[in-house]
């Protein structure tokens, strides 16, 4: 398992790094080139293997394995329940931000801590 301190973010990834794959993604959903968030994962994928980081994308049986979890979805109903996160995975939930949509179940969101 590899573990970064949130100080060590700071020196790894600047906001326009962060933000530029996915910026170029919806362009290219945009314009019709990309049609659906596979494009972003391998963007994310990129972006990982260029700070030297693990990354792969999983099936729900295997998210129990993941150290970080990253969803970006649209979903009306939630993807992601509590029997696919391991205690102490990180999560970064960006898909839903609007109302009527939810792509964690509620009793992981009831489970979770934050840290800041």
């Amino acid at each position: 398992m590899l573990v970064i301190p949130e100080r060590m973010i700071v020196e790894l990834m600047t906001p326009e790094y962060g933000f530029n794959p996915i910026v170029a993604v919806f362009a290219a959903m945009g314009d019709g080139a990309a049609y659906n968030f596979p494009v972003l994962r391998e963007a994310l994928g990129e972006v990982a293997a260029e700070l030297g980081l693990p990354f792969e994308a999983l099936a729900f049986e295997r998210m129990v394995e993941a150290d970080v979890i990253i969803t970006i979805t649209s979903a009306p109903a939630f993807l992601l329940s509590s029997a696919h996160v391991s205690p102490g995975t990180h999560l970064a939930c960006m898909g839903s931000d609007t109302i009527g949509k939810q792509e964690v179940e509620p009793t992981l969101l009831a489970r979770a801590c934050s840290h800041r």
